[in-house]
């Protein structure tokens, strides 16, 4: 369940209901919250990203591992790891806002 809160936090892509249960997105679901172009849109902005800040949110949000865990994989201290994926998605953010802007 906590990997999937974490999930849920980077990507909004799954509802977690009242009573904690968690709806998975389904990608060849219509009603899903994104659409496909909306996902590209997302998959292009985390490419790019500076290597310091795409490769600690790809480990804990793609590859579900813990921050102590990509701390060790990339030789780094966990405040770092946590500061690079704070960045990441602040980054993400103001790019995906701005793109609904110009719609």
């Amino acid at each position: 369940a906590r990997r999937l809160k974490r999930w849920v936090f980077f990507t909004d892509l799954e509802a977690v209901h009242e009573d904690g249960s968690v709806q998975e997105f389904e990608p060849a679901d219509p009603s899903g919250i994104f659409d496909r172009e909306a996902l590209l849109d997302v998959r292009k902005h985390v490419n790019r990203l500076p290597d310091d800040f795409r490769v600690p949110l790809v480990m804990l949000a793609v590859e579900g591992l813990t921050i102590p865990e990509i701390a060790a994989i990339l030789e780094i201290p966990q405040g770092t790891v946590k500061s690079r994926i704070f960045y990441a998605r602040k980054r993400l953010k103001e790019k995906l806002k701005s793109k609904r802007k110009k719609r």
